[in-house]
């Protein structure tokens, strides 16, 4: 649906096959070697060694090993290049996006299209390194108080805005005005729901501001981060309708040059960027509403990079002629999960021993394997089985649709006529399930469900909508189901999703992302917890009460944490795979003079 934490891709980066998962401690010596073998698209082979890998003698194990040990060995010869490596400046990626982008304000964009590129016109205060670590950006280092509610952002200077104008803390201390001003109604407000009112922001020099907060949080460096905006270009217009959410101008590595609607985005280098200019010249990203004619473009050399979906990849991005074109990243993105979402002011679905039988007449293992090809891992919660606060004592719903017979037996839902439907006081089992165009793992996802819910007796309609349409009905909690995903940080806060403050309405300004409308005092006590408490084991105790909780209370049939897989034209090179993924060193690709192919 929406991915809204910023510039937090990623977790965990391997090039595997995500039933590896599951090896023991003593298959350290095929675990790596048998991911690449994975990446060679030998996927049978790869599949039925594992199991003779942890089920037969010590020879066979001997024997696989040196299978996989071959394939590592030709994946490094696939993936070795004889030109140069030496960076070279030029040259353009064209990559695409299923949604039309939105606003190039990054303070208003609540969808990827207009999130992805907004971040690489402009810069937080802080990114993401390679291994998940707090790096600096627009702040060269930063205090936070030993009661951790006052952090002091130590700016980088000689920094300026892509028209030449000198950044400053004036800058940093506007954005986040904005974001608190309830007028401007930003999707980030939710991030910074404890700190204080503007007063509190002190510039204390041009490069130095102090920022205090209504509670105390170790966090403080992670979640005071959005994008900055410039405050001489905004301040003297309305906020919402200001030509630079159109034409925008920021510190990031990548500046703005055109924007044709529903064609095409293009930026250019930025040559004074603080941290270097990229080598690459241009990015333009086409908007392509198909993943069908994605892949096509793609084969075409239309386009240098794709995320394919499992079925692309498996079905038509595995051959030998792709794989010399192309080189496949695959990895669990940990940061991410997948669901359904029921709308808790529905009058059937507010009762939670339905939506139990919802999730129970699921079959979410088939789910994966089926539509993902085994490319995720089961998900009961919102926290990653990595994560330091995941509940790992949560036991997922089982497939048992005859028990989900029996729970909705019990609430009253009867086939008295016997039509196949059920009904309570001569009212059917309906259900609409939204869903965005254009994203066919999510089709094929509603059409499996619908197919589940038939066999309990639930007649289910499939609306398929415009990206707009359907974020707009989310907003509006004008809906009855639907399928989406959210993107999540490595500090992840719950907050925002399951507190009932914000369900969005005009109280919190719309900024909320709690679209169902979940409303558990139990939960809202957690999460306010959850802000007050420093110490990490104490936190952890209350996500994990609150995870279960949600568990119980089953306002999401959660379903899968997914893995991305990108295909990348091999003339790019300097990607380097890392726990934070392989976009966090973006600026740094570039291609060979002598592959450069725009010139």
């Amino acid at each position: 649906m929406i991915l809204i934490a910023p510039g937090l891709k990623l977790l965990t980066v391997f090039l595997l096959f995500p039933v590896l998962l599951a090896a023991t401690t003593d298959a350290d010596p095929l675990y790596k070697a048998l991911f690449e073998h994975y990446v060679l698209q030998d996927t049978a082979s790869a599949s039925a060694d594992y199991k003779t890998f942890l089920n037969d003698s010590k020879k066979n194990r001997d024997s696989i090993l040196e299978k996989a040990e071959n394939s590592f060995n030709e994946l490094l010869k696939n993936q070795t290049s004889e030109i140069s490596q030496s960076p070279s400046y030029g040259d353009t990626i064209i990559e695409s996006t299923i949604a039309e982008t939105i606003t190039l304000n990054p303070l208003l964009s609540t969808d990827d299209a207009s999130t992805d590129v907004s971040y690489m016109i402009f810069d937080t205060l802080t990114n993401l390194g390679k291994n998940l670590e707090l790096t600096p950006s627009l702040a060269a280092s930063w205090e936070i108080s030993s009661d951790c509610t006052v952090i002091t952002f130590f700016l980088r200077k000689k920094v300026r805005w892509q028209d030449g104008v000198d950044f400053t803390a004036e800058d940093v201390r506007f954005t986040l005005e904005k974001i608190l001003d309830p007028k401007v109604e930003s999707p980030l407000r939710v991030y910074l729901t404890d700190l204080t009112d503007a007063a509190t922001f002190e510039t204390i020099d041009p490069y130095t501001i102090k920022i205090s907060c209504r509670k105390p949080s170790p966090y403080l460096a992670d979640w005071i981060n959005p994008p900055i905006i410039p405050k001489h270009l905004f301040d003297k217009e309305d906020f919402g309708s200001s030509a630079n959410n159109l034409h925008p101008v920021g510190t990031g590595p990548y500046r703005f040059v055109e924007w044709s609607k529903g064609e095409k985005i293009v930026l250019e280098a930025n040559p004074d960027y603080f941290g270097g200019r990229p080598f690459l010249d241009r990015i333009i990203i086409k908007t392509i509403p198909d993943d069908s004619a994605t892949l096509i473009s793609l084969l075409r050399g239309d386009l240098d990079l794709m995320q394919l979906s499992p079925d692309q990849y498996f079905k038509q991005a595995s051959s030998k002629e792709f794989l010399e074109r192309f080189r496949v990243f695959t990895y669990p993105a940990n940061s991410s999960y997948s669901f359904i979402g029921y709308n808790l002011n529905h009058p059937v679905l507010k009762d939670k021993k339905t939506r139990q039988a919802l999730t129970l007449a699921i079959n979410r293992r088939e789910i994966v394997d089926k539509v993902l090809y085994s490319f995720g891992t089961l998900t009961c919660g919102d926290f990653a089985p990595s994560h330091w606060a995941c509940n790992k004592s949560l036991i997922p719903y089982p497939f048992d649709p005859q028990a989900a017979r029996k729970v909705l037996a019990d609430a009253g839902w009867k086939d008295d006529d016997g039509d196949g439907i059920l009904e309570q006081k001569g009212v059917k089992f309906n259900l609409e399930i939204n869903i965005n165009v254009g994203n066919p793992v999510r089709k094929l996802i509603v059409e499996m469900v619908r197919d589940y819910w038939k066999t309990i007796g639930i007649e289910t309609k499939i609306n398929i909508l415009e990206w707009e349409e359907y974020l707009k009905r989310s907003t509006e909690k004008n809906f009855q189901v639907h399928i989406g995903g959210w993107g999540l940080s490595n500090t992840h806060d719950p907050y925002g999703i399951w507190h009932s403050s914000q369900i969005p309405d005009k109280k919190n300004g719309f900024s909320g992302f709690n679209f169902i409308s979940y409303n558990n005092p139990e939960a809202d006590r957690l999460c306010e917890l959850g802000h007050a408490t420093m110490d990490r084991e104490k936190l952890r105790e209350i996500f994990c009460r609150l995870q279960a909780v949600i568990h119980e209370d089953q306002p999401y049939t959660f379903l899968y944490i997914p893995n991305e897989i990108w295909a990348v034209a091999k003339r790019i090179q300097g990607i380097e795979p890392a726990p934070a993924g392989i976009f966090y060193n973006f600026p740094h690709w570039y291609v060979p003079e002598e592959l450069q192919k725009y010139k």
